[in-house]
């Protein structure tokens, strides 16, 4: 008899305890009690075998789909700093309080972000394929195609590439991830690590992040380390754009072609020591070299903005002007302290002395020269009933940006809620009680333009963030509901369009919120029965009634003289028809 190996997923005789084909060992204990035991099956379909990796979001498994007969990858949503698994089950719990809230807040992001990905990879050729998703165990799976072949930091150890080669490699992950920006998603993972050349010679990029990184608890979590990740990764109130995608790509074309990584992020936004290709001896096209550059810019106001941008740098047959962000002033450690408080003195009383004068000069030209701007202040208003106020004073500080140059509007987003309780427990659900940048804050007009004023407000207390359970098992909509206090209602609806017994529609869209109380419907399919026609059988009890001599009376009369003492009740039936249910629908 043949078992599979929980490693490598190619199957092997059982009287043997190693695997023969990777010298993966049976029967191996769990490395963390909060991993899934191996040779679970998920959802009937998923067999799942080891731990590959895991982060500050999830786990990731190798696993075998018994459906398609083929080898699959399985991440798993458990955030370990707000939930864990129990260990003789494979349901994941939530810790109590607030942190139940933000399991389910990042529950209902991370199977939206799954859905939204099948969707949109289904067709591009250089991103890894989401196959799946679902919920069960109580929190969210999604399934991937396995990639096999090898990385780009796995080929990179042989040595750096020509230009040529390494924008041959990545053009059509480029062209994907452009398509992937369109849809309104990123990727935001991106290095030689993700980027995997199969053996059936294609490129595809993986590794993608399912949660909503500008929501500031998950930047929390998200470690933002690598050489390949923009600055603003690294900031916990930064917003992140398509941007921070264009600079992890060119800095993993950067590594290509130089062989060396470029200086962390961070590290270059004082003092920008990276070296250009063509300082290093490399041979690269001017053109290329600048977009490259471009790229690269540490600050995203001075950054290539797109996927698309940077390609058409790449291949510009004209001239690429450098956007070359402005130098900042560096401290030199040659001075001694004493020496440096009098610099500083100084400068200070000249500073004032410019800023005098300056204001003097500008004061009957409504400040046109400058590029620094004070942010409008929207706290103590309602999201939703002070709406035409918001947008009102947004619309004057457009303006206003408009006046100093910029040509991009900036918008209000909400970006994150927090409960109407403790502090905010005599605020209304929707007041605005934060935003970043703060409020009144004299920022650079650069800056501005190129983030958004993400506002926080208040949402009702005891409110759970409606997940995603469409194509989904009911049971697992029902243990959410009733864990959160909610009232399922099941309504099943005749149908061959949907499989049979998961969810086809729910009343609650996903991401808007609950109470306890609330209800919410979902609808289920079940398959129309298939049943002989009623008609053939009437023939067959007129003629028992003595023919069809009497027509439809005689059989009638027929009927009452036999069942005399039921004639009322048999009346009444036929009177009153059922009111119509759900359940009698078919699609």
């Amino acid at each position: 008899m043949n078992i599979r190996c929980m490693d490598c997923m190619r199957e092997y005789d059982d009287s043997m305890s190693v695997c023969p084909h990777c010298g993966y060992r049976r029967n191996q204990p769990k490395s963390e009690p909060y991993y899934l035991s191996e040779e679970t099956i998920l959802t009937g379909r998923y067999l799942t075998g080891r731990v590959i990796s895991e982060d500050s979001f999830g786990l990731t498994y190798i696993a075998w789909d018994l459906l398609e007969e083929c080898k699959v990858v399985i991440k798993e949503y458990l955030p370990k700093d707000c939930a864990t698994r129990n260990i003789s089950q494979d349901e994941v719990v939530a810790y109590d309080g607030e942190k139940a809230n933000k399991f389910a807040d990042g529950l209902a992001e991370y199977i939206e972000t799954a859905q939204n990905l099948i969707n949109v990879s289904r067709d591009l050729e250089g991103i890894v394929r989401i196959k799946d998703s679902f919920i069960e165990n109580s929190t969210g799976y999604y399934v991937m195609e396995y990639l096999d072949g090898a990385s780009l930091s796995d080929v990179l150890k042989g040595g750096k590439m020509s230009w040529r080669d390494i924008i041959s490699i990545v053009s059509p992950v480029m062209v994907s991830l452009q398509r992937i920006h369109d849809s309104g998603l990123g990727n935001y993972n991106i290095s030689p690590e993700n980027i995997v050349m199969t053996r059936s010679h294609e490129v595809k990029l993986r590794g993608f992040e399912s949660v909503n990184l500008n929501d500031p608890s998950n930047r929390k979590r998200k470690k933002a380390t690598s050489e390949f990740s923009a600055y603003e990764m690294y900031q916990s109130d930064g917003y992140i754009t398509q941007s921070a995608d264009v600079y992890s790509l060119a800095a993993v074309i950067y590594y290509a072609v130089t062989g060396v990584k470029p200086p962390l992020a961070v590290d270059r936004y004082t003092k920008d020591n990276l070296v250009p290709p063509s300082k290093m001896g490399i041979k690269i096209p001017q053109n290329a070299e600048t977009a490259l550059l471009n790229a690269l810019n540490v600050e995203p106001a001075y950054r290539t903005k797109s996927v698309i941008d940077f390609m058409e740098e790449i291949n510009s047959t004209a001239p690429v002007k450098r956007k070359l962000p402005p130098k900042r002033k560096i401290d030199s450690g040659k001075f001694s302290k004493r020496t440096k408080i009098i610099i500083a003195i100084a400068a200070a009383v000249t500073a004032c002395l410019i800023v005098g004068i300056f204001s003097l000069i500008t004061f009957n030209t409504n400040n046109v020269n400058t590029k620094v701007i004070k942010v409008p202040d929207f706290t103590g208003l309602n999201y939703s009933t002070d709406k035409e106020k918001i947008d009102r004073i947004l619309k004057e500080f457009n303006e206003n940006l408009k006046d100093l140059g910029a040509n991009e509007k900036v918008k209000c987003v909400v970006a994150h809620q927090v409960s109407q309780k403790g502090d905010y427990s005599e605020k209304d659900e929707n007041d605005i009680v934060a935003q970043t940048p703060e409020a009144n804050r004299e920022c650079d007009v650069d800056t501005v333009v190129a983030g958004q004023i993400k506002l926080t407000t208040v949402r009702p207390p005891e409110s759970y963030k409606m997940p995603y359970f469409v194509n989904q098992k009911y049971q697992e909509a029902k243990k959410w509901c009733e864990k959160h206090n909610i009232t399922p209602v099941l309504k099943n609806v005749e149908t061959n369009n949907y499989t049979e017994g998961c969810i086809f529609e729910q009343s609650e869209p996903s991401g808007s919120w609950l109470q306890k109380g609330d209800e919410v419907i979902f609808r289920v399919a079940k398959p129309i029965p298939t049943t002989a026609p009623p008609a053939t059988k009437a023939p067959t009890q007129k003629v028992n009634n003595g023919g069809n001599s009497g027509g439809n009376s005689g059989g009638n009369s027929g009927g009452g003289s036999r069942n005399s003492g039921k004639k009322s009740s048999s009346k009444k039936k036929t009177s009153k028809k059922p009111e119509p249910k759900e359940e009698d629908i078919v699609i």
